[in-house]
């Protein structure tokens, strides 16, 4: 068993404290100042979920190139699943999306020159087109489910049994409750769920992503902010308090040096960003977040303490605290990390927690301090802090 099995007879976990710690993360109605708000625009459930998200995906992706799916892309998600029997129309996609319409007739476009949907006149329109899903698509749709269902047992096997069941239960209470549906291809996957069952939880991930995503992004709209295409709001999540490099927030997003510049130019010209002299390269210059840029991250904010509010009222506080804290850990095991150090935890705060092994852990530990001490902590003023990395591999131990 992992050493987490230690703690699942608790309902704390080490990496939970980070947000009782460091950030004063319960649910308020209170309107935040700039600084709790950056905090929580950092370390929040919502850009965990987006992670853990994204790693699927990628992850998925990977595979299916692997697998033949040459030139394959995850965004296809936004339409194949969709396309129910009767056919579907490109206004349906936008208004389901909520996304420009030339970003998805672009992938349309792709799509159905790889075969995967096919176009036909709309009978009641001629001008438009209704879109249908092929048998190639649908066993793409099948061969991806198999392999989200083989992601899915990696990351319970990451987890725990026990811990990942409680996540995905907290998961599903979610989707049912707010009444999320899952896209149409759903009736491929229930009709082999005996294999590809896990499957069904990428779909419930991606719709409470998409849910929280259009929650927040209609708020910053209707507050004013109605100039920011979601690609630029991607690039926005990287800016740390002290500045971030370019060339640094390209590499995060895959994105070139000429995309991750016109990105640039269109943020700073709306004065979400401003350019900052580099105090470690005279040459260079830093991002950091100007005032409008502020404004607007303290209204979505706002905006995810009440989806927040809504979610621990639909599924109850207990089993929105456990989703929480679940969701936390699966980040922090993919390498999840936040722009900002988070995860200084003294001595005394984990007592409590793991105290069985952690002072056999610290016996240890002392009696090779000329080995260890380097490697396991670092000085932080007056204190030792464990390493953020050291603490990661302890997670991933396992236990005779």
């Amino acid at each position: 068993m992992t050493i987490w099995s230690i703690c699942d007879t608790k309902a704390d976990y080490i990496v939970g404290l980070w947000n009782r710690v460091y950030f004063d993360n319960e649910i308020s109605d209170t309107f935040m100042d700039w600084p709790t708000a950056f905090a929580r625009y950092n370390n929040n459930l919502f850009r965990q979920l987006s992670d853990i998200h994204r790693y699927v995906h990628q992850t998925l992706n990977d595979r299916l190139v692997k697998e033949g799916y040459h030139n394959f892309k995850m965004d296809s998600i936004y339409v194949i699943p969709y396309l129910v029997p009767q056919g579907l129309r490109l206004t349906d996609l936008v208004e389901l999306h909520q996304t420009p319409k030339a970003t998805l007739a672009r992938l349309i476009n792709r799509l159905h020159h790889q075969g995967f949907i096919e176009k036909c006149l709309d009978p009641l329109d001629n001008r438009a087109n209704k879109l249908f899903i092929t048998d190639k698509g649908i066993t793409l749709i099948e061969r991806a489910a198999g392999f989200a269902s083989e992601t899915m047992s990696a990351l319970a096997d990451l987890m725990g049994e026990r811990a990942f069941a409680e996540f995905t239960a907290a998961l599903a209470a979610c989707s049912q409750q707010l009444a999320l549906q899952s896209p149409p291809a759903r009736q491929f996957v229930e009709a082999l769920a005996t294999k590809y069952d896990r499957a069904l939880v990428l779909m419930q991930l991606n719709a409470l992503v998409r849910f929280i995503d259009l929650k927040m992004l209609e708020a910053i709209r209707l507050a004013g902010y109605n100039d920011l295409p979601n690609s630029h709001r991607a690039v926005l999540s990287h800016i740390r308090a002290d500045g971030s490099r370019a060339t640094d927030i390209a590499q995060k997003e895959g994105l070139s040096k000429q995309s991750i510049s016109d990105i640039i130019y269109v943020l700073v010209k709306a004065k979400y960003l401003k350019r900052v002299p580099d105090p470690q390269d005279k040459r260079a210059y830093r991002l950091v977040l100007a005032e409008r840029g502020q404004t607007m991250i303290m209204q979505a904010m706002e905006q995810l303490v009440d989806v927040e509010q809504q979610l621990a009222q639909l599924i109850g506080a207990d089993l929105y605290q456990t989703f929480a804290l679940h969701t936390e850990r699966l980040w922090f095991l993919l390498g999840g990390k936040s722009p900002e150090t988070a995860e200084r935890i003294h001595f005394s705060q984990m007592d409590d927690i793991i105290q069985p092994w952690l002072h056999l852990l610290l016996k240890d530990l002392q009696e090779n301090q000329a080995k260890h001490l380097s490697r396991v902590f670092y000085h932080d003023g007056d204190q030792y802090q464990l390493q953020p990395g050291f603490l990661q591999y302890l997670q991933l131990c396992k236990i005779d």
